[in-house]
């Protein structure tokens, strides 16, 4: 086996298709154990919405959260540290992140 990174690029013409797609083609389901803890990183350093390029698309978050858990992960964490606590708790609000991981069951901590 060896050790190089798999990578996809998928044209996004629907969102939640083509990030599972993207999954699909590098075999991302072999490397996810259900009863692992999964922490997503989304890289807000600062507290803008999700039209500003320097932001994770939440959307795709979401359809990360939705993945992980058709594939049954229970335990998903968001998890960011921002410049400061303030402003990760602020981008996970402006980003609409704090309604999906309460809708998802998903623990946010910053």
């Amino acid at each position: 086996m060896n050790n190089f990174a798999k990578v996809s690029v998928v044209k996004c013409l629907n969102l939640f298709n083509d990030v599972e797609k993207a999954l699909k083609l590098i075999d991302a389901e072999k490397a996810i154990s259900r009863s692992e803890k999964i922490l997503i990183k989304p890289n807000y350093i600062i507290a803008e919405g999700p039209d500003y390029v320097h932001v994770t698309d939440p959307r795709i978050i979401k359809a990360l959260i939705i993945w992980l858990k058709n594939l049954g992960v229970d335990d998903i964490i968001i998890a960011e540290g921002g410049l400061s606590t303030d402003t990760a708790d602020r981008a996970f609000k402006i980003t609409g992140l704090t309604k999906t991981a309460e809708k998802y069951g998903v623990k946010l901590v910053i």
